[in-house]
């Protein structure tokens, strides 16, 4: 019989970096906070949204201040993150503060995104995964004291979050087309 003083901490562990898992984790977390919730709800109460990218825009914002910062504080992970197991956690294994993964939201969205402008954004975004395979760690979970965890994930489960990442990026772009 396991002992109750196992730590949930023990599914988790630190190994090699996963850039394929966070960057599909964070493309879906992106069209879903970003695209279809925000375009969803725009559209169902009859909002002419104009120009389209305004909707979107103001998603990216309120999704890099709000609701990744609540989620990984509360949970430790986000949608797209839970889809691959992955949490992210601070020095001491516990989950971020509102603060701290404030904090970290704003610098991924700086450093491993460049603002999502164009170029910039492609740049930001290999750099970024060139430093996470060669050192182990990106520039933003450096500076904040943080690291990413992951759980063992089956094949089954890696191909359905495969599947809905697609599907969420999909519908995002269905959504931005005009009708």
């Amino acid at each position: 019989m396991q002992n109750d003083t196992t730590s949930t901490m023990d599914l988790w562990h630190y190994d090699k970096p996963r850039p394929l898992h966070r960057l599909l984790a964070r493309m879906f977390d992106t069209c879903l906070l970003s695209l279809i919730v925000p375009l969803l709800l725009a559209r169902s109460l009859h909002l002419d949204f104009s120009p389209v990218l305004l909707v979107p825009a103001l998603a990216v914002v309120v999704q890099h201040l709000v609701w990744k910062p609540l989620m990984l504080a509360r949970y430790g992970t986000t949608f797209g993150k839970s889809l691959f197991n992955i949490k992210v956690v601070n020095a001491n294994g516990d989950n971020l503060t509102y603060g701290e993964a404030v904090k970290r939201s704003m610098r991924v969205l700086f450093f491993g995104l460049g603002l999502y402008l164009g170029i910039i954004w492609l740049i930001a975004g290999i750099l970024s995964e060139n430093a996470l395979r060669k050192r182990g760690i990106t520039y933003w979970d450096r500076l904040g004291n943080c690291k990413v965890m992951h759980a063992r994930i089956s094949l089954v489960r890696f191909l359905v979050a495969v599947v809905l990442s697609m599907l969420t990026m999909s519908v995002g772009g269905m959504l931005l087309s005009p009708h």
